[in-house]
């Protein structure tokens, strides 16, 4: 979401003509089947710390957030057009392959570098909790909705659970032989604007599909501390 303050028209623009030139193609008969529209849990106001079903209310916090919520308004445009769109909200995501710029690649990478050098780690607040669910849940309550009788438009995709950077610091120390590093907090990578804690409910997924998580936090980050060893 960061980089999106930096380029706010890029992001509105990019995200919102992908999903238009999907649903004119199955206007016009080239794309035929069920879409998959993929959102953001980030969308919804994280201003207090209840969890968050598809009922509560958006929030606008970033240009990336509005352009997911243009993508979603988009398409309920061609849902109303007749073409079977159905939004996902995934929250954070995580496990074997994710990129740079995301809290477990940058800790892993941190915690290297630092028994390298000086064994000091500098962390922005790990006291605030996010909803992790390992990407191969993620893609697997994908496939479950391109094929389930859905009842509803948006759907959630979360494990229920807020798990605090602290914890996952200290499982990824443990993964790394890196837990004689000390980590210092940074002022500078603190964004008072963060929510403490955020979290969902996917009560109404698990109903259509039967999918819940499967894949624990601490299984997640051994596989991303294995795959990019």
């Amino acid at each position: 979401m960061g980089p999106s303050f930096e380029a706010p028209a890029r992001y509105v623009a990019d995200n919102t003509a992908m999903l238009i030139n999907l649903g004119q193609s199955m206007l016009a008969g080239a794309v035929v089947g069920r879409v998959i529209v993929v959102s953001s849990g980030a969308v919804y106001d994280a201003s207090h710390d209840a969890p968050m079903d598809e009922a509560a209310p958006v929030g606008y916090s970033s240009p990336y957030v509005v352009s997911k919520v243009a993508v979603e308004g988009m398409a309920r445009y061609y849902r109303g057009r007749g073409q079977d769109m159905v939004v996902a909200r995934p929250f954070n995501h995580i496990g074997p392959g994710q990129g740079a710029g995301f809290l477990v690649p940058d800790l892993t990478s941190g915690l290297r570098h630092a028994m390298m050098s000086d064994g000091e780690l500098a962390v922005g607040d790990l006291s605030t909790a996010r909803d992790y669910t390992d990407v191969r849940d993620v893609v697997r309550a994908y496939r479950l909705m391109l094929d389930a009788e859905l009842g509803h438009w948006v759907y959630n995709v979360c494990s229920g659970q807020a798990r605090s950077g602290t914890e996952i610091l200290a499982i990824l120390q443990q993964n790394t032989a890196t837990t004689s590093v000390r980590s210092t907090l940074d002022p500078s990578r603190i964004r008072p604007s963060d929510p403490r804690v955020v979290r969902g409910v996917s009560d109404r997924l698990h109903e259509a599909t039967g999918w819940s998580p499967v894949i624990k936090l601490e299984t997640s980050l051994r596989d991303y501390v294995q795959d990019s060893a």
